[in-house]
């Protein structure tokens, strides 16, 4: 499967689960986060950085998908700089987010796994 473009793999991957079925509810959207997963941890390859460290926080991101940076440093098991500028590198990728606009405590969501756990709960 090596020679096989990146989507190719995310369709075959999606597809094999869709094909178990293992819930009653939810797996188009387990689906689509594996497919999510796979293709942030790509991108992260990419972005010629200390990859250790910024898969280790988006580890933490992908547990906890809203996360203060000392939440995020513990359970990552780095520093507060280490972590910091992981979160930033990832917030330049588009992969992560600031929520609060400020200069201390801001607090990052993993913006497209909370919006696939979100599809289909908008009130009617």
């Amino acid at each position: 499967m090596a020679l096989l473009p990146d989507l190719v793999k995310a369709a075959a991957a999606h597809v094999q689960f869709e094909t178990i079925h293992p819930f009653l509810d939810g797996n188009g959207r387990v689906g689509r986060l594996l497919a999510t997963f796979r293709d942030d941890e790509r991108r992260i390859g990419t972005l010629g950085r200390n990859p250790s460290s910024l898969l280790k926080v988006y580890g933490v991101l992908r547990r906890r998908p809203v996360a203060a940076i000392n939440d995020i440093a513990a359970r990552a098991a780095v520093s507060f700089p280490t972590a910091a500028r992981a979160v930033e590198t990832l917030v330049e990728a588009g992969i992560a987010r600031e929520l609060t606009g400020g200069r201390r405590n801001r607090v990052f969501a993993y913006d497209r796994y909370l919006a696939i756990l979100n599809e289909g709960t908008e009130p009617l």
